[in-house]
């Protein structure tokens, strides 16, 4: 079958139909092999605004970042359509299905309660060019005074790549046109026509809401994508393909192993996920990979003695020591960086081993290379991935290191004194449950910057007065999402999230510029 594309263009209504068709068709697409594709356009049922009120060619106001798609022959009459389908589709997954109005001139889309989104065609020099303008809209305060800000960098960025995936897609189906990312010019000479400069240069030379992290600060944190994915995403999936074949079940059965084994099962050791596993509706496709071990050693007591020991079980069962050692390198590795971040030279070592333990799990290389340089994901992937990895990061890197700052000022130490600091006041901690590599804190050379946030929370209500209960607010929501089945975030669930850490990090301190430099990897892990 024809990788075939349908959109369907209307009111609100007649284009979400119009996504729902699109979805059925990649539904039945995913079955067969991808071949080039063709999008078909079913006409459009787009009014024009009664007010005529399209976008205009001008200088943007202080509220205003405008780009133009500028084409480098011409502008396909489509290409407007497919956008404001995709926009809608956006608006969808962001949970405000409601905040759109599309005319066949323009459309506006209320992105969030702040800033508003705009998409038009717009005629320069009998040109067709696209115009999308992202606006701060513009608040009153009590005394009817005009508050006028810019709009916020995050959303610039966020809004700028997604336009980007989707133009990418849309000129996939037309060959030999291509197009070209612009701004208008507003620093040349007055003599001169209104006339466009390229983005990438106008980024380059000067700094804008479009501003990026550093460069290896990026490429660090994508490293760690890559390999958090790999280990989580596919090593969960491979566990639990394993463990529904030695129990000899389907997912959907898995409930009724459970409630036969729940009497052994509840016995054993506490560990994260445990009330999950045992609950009525237990789901195994919603099971992390510290449930499905536990159910995969419950079914092999006979390796309980060389369970940490692969090596030797891989005599018996190579399938089964690889999958330990996936286990093993989240659990003593992954899980203990105390950053987000990968330098380059452990993570060519890292996922050279990774790819042999996978390969020997049946995982094509392809699949794997793929990851490392962010091929054939669809958007809904990207945007869930980076979403994920976008909390993660924020609540590890500005999290914990908000806590270190804390302590260290409320015990009024310098980070040189942290080791002596705690061993003196060891035995404050002799009803604490401290795990081995926790009782590194007490050497005399202990290195706060190795403190991940479990530990400092450790610390912190230990050695500190009355600290804010925002930390183990912190430290919970950490746990929860060291855990998933999958490392990936909806839309709807990052927005909520971030406003909820947001809080949190300010509570304690924690700079709103810092919290907002994080967003920004939502664009650049995948740019």
């Amino acid at each position: 079958m024809q990788n075939v594309n349908l959109f369907y263009h209307g009111q609100p209504r007649f284009a979400e139909a119009g996504i729902l068709l699109r979805d059925s068709f990649q539904r039945q697409e995913e079955q067969d092999t991808k071949e080039s594709g063709r999008t078909f356009i079913v006409p459009s049922r787009l009014k024009n605004d009664e007010n005529g009120s399209g976008l205009k060619v001008k200088k943007d106001e202080k509220q205003t970042v405008s780009i133009y798609v500028t084409p480098t022959d011409f502008l396909p009459d489509a290409v407007y359509d497919i956008l404001v389908v995709a926009f809608v589709k956006w608006m969808r997954l962001k949970g405000r299905n409601e905040h759109a109005e599309l005319f066949r001139n323009r459309s506006d889309f209320d992105l969030y309660d702040d800033h508003l989104v705009r998409l038009g065609a717009v005629k320069i020099k009998n040109m067709n060019v696209l115009k999308l303008e992202i606006s701060h809209r513009i608040i009153e305060d009590s005394d009817g005074k005009s508050e006028i800000s810019e709009p916020h960098r995050n959303v610039c960025i966020e809004v700028l790549d997604y336009f980007k995936h989707q133009l990418e897609y849309v000129y996939e189906t037309y060959e030999g046109i291509g197009y070209k990312l612009s701004v208008l010019c507003t620093s040349c000479q007055p003599a001169l026509q209104p006339h466009f400069h390229d983005l990438k240069d106008c980024l380059k030379k000067e700094k804008t809401c479009l501003s990026y992290l550093k460069e290896e600060f990026i490429e660090e944190t994508k490293n760690f994508q890559i390999i958090q994915s790999l280990v989580v995403d596919y090593g969960t999936c491979k566990m639990k393909d394993f463990f529904l074949e030695i129990v000899q079940k389907r997912s959907s059965s898995v409930r009724e192993f459970l409630k036969n084994e729940k009497e052994s099962l509840a016995k054993l050791e506490n560990f994260e996920g445990k009330d999950n596993m045992l609950s009525p509706d237990a789901d195994v496709n919603t099971f992390s990979m510290s449930i499905l071990m536990t159910l995969i050693r419950f079914c092999f007591p006979k390796y309980d003695d060389l369970w940490k020991q692969p090596d030797e079980i891989a005599m018996d069962d190579q399938r089964l020591a690889n999958l330990i050692l996936i286990q093993q390198y989240k659990n003593d590795k992954l899980d203990q960086y105390t950053t987000c971040r990968i330098p380059i030279k452990v993570f060519d070592e890292d996922i050279k081993t990774l790819e042999n333990v996978f390969s020997e799990l049946d995982l094509l290389s392809t699949t794997i290379d793929n990851m490392k340089h962010r091929k054939d994901f669809d958007i809904v992937e990207i945007i869930e991935i980076r979403n994920y990895q976008t909390v993660q990061s924020l609540l590890v890197d500005v999290g914990t290191n908000a806590m270190r700052e804390y302590f260290l000022r409320d015990c009024n130490l310098n980070a040189e004194g942290v080791g002596e600091f705690l061993s003196n006041n060891k035995s404050k901690f002799n009803k604490i449950n401290l795990l081995p590599e926790q009782k590194k804190i007490f050497e005399g050379d202990a290195d706060i910057e190795s403190f991940d946030i479990s530990t400092m929370n450790k610390i912190i209500s230990t050695c500190c007065n009355n600290p804010p209960v925002s930390f183990n607010r912190l430290c919970k929501y950490r746990n929860n999402l060291a855990h998933p089945a999958r490392a990936r975030m909806s839309e709807k669930e990052f927005d909520k999230v971030w406003l909820y850490l947001t809080d949190i990090l300010k509570n304690v301190g924690v700079r709103i510029e810092e919290i907002d430099k994080y967003k920004q990897l939502r664009v650049q892990l995948f740019s």
